[in-house]
C-alpha cells in the first residue's frame, strides 16, 4: 500500500491524497488536480510519499520526497471571433488581425477590457457586413468585458447589398445599401422630360418602364432586395410631340412671313 499527496508549507496540508495499492515491480501515474491560487506568485509544493512494508510505514528518506515550484500568472486569454481572416480587433491599447480561421487572440491580466471590432466589412464593391450583435447578446461596440477566466467572444455580422438606381432623365430615388431581405421604393420624379438640344424643337422623352434587375412599367415600384441590384429607368422619345412642334414653328413661321409682307405692301401703296 502506498500513499502519496502534495504538501503545501503555506497551508501545512496535504493537496489531494491518495492511497494505492500497488504489486509487482513497475511505474504508477498519478494525476493531481489542484485550485491555483487567486494572485500571481509562485506556489510551492512538496510532493510525499510514504509505503507500507513489513509492517511499517517508510516515509524519511530523501528519494520519497521532493520539491517543485509553480508560478502562478494573473493572465487570461479573450479569443475574438470575427467572419473573416486580416480583421482589425482593438483590446485597450492592443491591435491585433484575425488568424485564418477568423480568431483574433489576446493574453491580458483578468479584469476588466475594452473590445472594439469594425462595424462594418467591405467584401465587394456592392455587399457588405453589418455588425449586429455578440454572442451574448450585447450590440455595443466597443464594448467592455469583464474577463476573470479565459473568454470567447463571438461577433455576429449581417449582409448588406446595394441597390444602383440610375436614370437618364428625370431624379431616381430609392438607391443605397440595403439589409438583405428588406424591401425598397424605387421611383422618379417625373415621367416626363423635355431635352433642349435645339430650342425651337425641345425633344419629348417619356418614361417607359424599369430595366436590369427589376422589370416593372410603373414609375413607383417596390423591390426586395437579396443581391446586389442595378436598375435603370428606360425612356423613349415622343416623336408626336416633336411633329406638332415642327408644324407648330411653321405655322408661325408663315404667318409672321405673311403679316411682314402685308405690312410691307401697305407702305408700297
Amino acid at each position: 500500500m502506498v500513499n502519496v499527496g502534495l504538501f503545501s508549507p503555506n497551508s501545512g496540508s496535504i493537496l489531494d491524497p491518495r492511497v494505492v495499492f500497488l504489486t509487482g515491480d513497475g511505474a504508477k501515474n498519478f494525476l493531481f488536480e489542484l485550485e491555483a491560487p487567486d494572485s500571481e506568485g509562485v506556489f510551492e509544493l512538496e510532493v510525499l510519499l510514504r509505503y507500507w512494508h513489513l509492517g511499517f510505514w517508510v516515509y524519511n528518506r530523501e528519494s520519497l520526497r521532493k520539491t517543485l515550484s509553480i508560478r502562478i500568472l494573473d493572465q487570461v486569454e479573450l479569443q475574438v471571433s470575427l467572419p473573416r481572416r486580416g480583421l482589425d480587433v482593438e483590446v485597450d491599447n492592443l491591435r491585433l488581425k484575425t488568424d485564418g480561421s477568423g480568431v483574433a487572440k489576446a493574453i491580458l491580466k483578468s479584469g476588466r477590457h475594452l473590445v472594439k471590432i469594425p462595424q462594418t466589412v467591405n467584401l465587394t464593391a456592392d455587399t457588405r457586413l453589418i455588425f449586429s450583435c455578440w454572442g451574448d447578446g450585447s450590440r455595443s461596440n466597443p464594448r467592455i468585458v469583464e474577463v476573470q477566466n479565459d473568454l470567447k467572444l463571438e461577433a455576429t455580422y449581417e449582409p448588406e447589398y446595394y441597390l444602383n438606381v440610375d436614370s437618364r432623365f428625370s431624379l431616381a430615388y430609392g438607391g443605397g445599401w440595403y439589409p438583405a431581405g428588406v424591401e425598397a421604393t424605387i421611383s422618379i420624379s417625373s415621367t416626363v422630360a423635355y431635352i433642349n438640344i435645339n430650342p425651337l424643337l425641345p425633344e419629348k422623352y417619356v418614361f417607359k418602364s424599369w430595366a436590369g434587375d427589376v422589370d416593372a412599367s410603373t414609375p413607383t415600384v417596390h423591390v426586395k432586395v437579396s443581391s446586389p441590384m442595378a436598375v435603370e429607368a428606360s425612356w423613349v422619345r415622343d416623336e408626336f410631340s416633336k411633329m406638332v412642334s415642327a408644324t407648330s414653328i411653321v405655322i408661325i413661321t408663315a404667318n409672321i412671313a405673311v403679316t411682314v409682307f402685308l405690312v410691307f405692301r401697305r407702305r408700297l401703296t
